[in-house]
């Protein structure tokens, strides 16, 4: 994995049917800082930082305002990964990826949905998770 830089993005997605309807979000998540990380104990006893924190913060109409960052980010558009680590959890260094993880996880939730409403959920998440794939192939 490149190491990130500031204003790195990356994205996350989720697919699911809500009050009858189908949505596919695909969330940008961007680099907010790169700090160097150190407990109190450290600074006591004169010890280097041991690593570098990433923090992200995934880009909506609420944490981005016209001229930058919003004063408070709730912790739901906050995360962070100490650097040399893996990614959190769904979060992706490119779009196909997070879509292909999204339609993996349908797809396994397909095997072990027998039948009912969620049987037939899970198939047009599926359905609309590889019509964003192949558009997303096309650009």
């Amino acid at each position: 994995m490149k190491t990130p830089k500031k204003g790195s993005q990356y994205w996350s997605c989720a697919a699911g049917v809500y009050a009858g309807k189908l949505y596919v979000d695909v969330d940008v998540w961007e680099v907010r800082s790169i700090k160097l990380q150190r407990s109190a104990w450290d600074r006591l006893a004169g010890l280097q930082p041991k690593a570098h924190t990433v923090f992200i913060t995934r880009k909506t109409k609420h944490t981005h305002g016209s001229k930058g960052w919003a004063r408070s980010i709730s912790s739901g558009d906050r995360r962070k990964w100490m650097l040399g680590q893996r990614l959190p959890f769904g979060i992706f260094s490119t779009k196909l990826q997070a879509l292909r993880d999204e339609l993996k996880s349908y797809e396994e939730l397909l095997q072990v949905v027998s039948c009912g409403e969620d049987l037939d959920e899970a198939q047009r998440c599926i359905r609309a998770l590889k019509t964003r794939i192949t558009k997303h192939k096309g650009k």
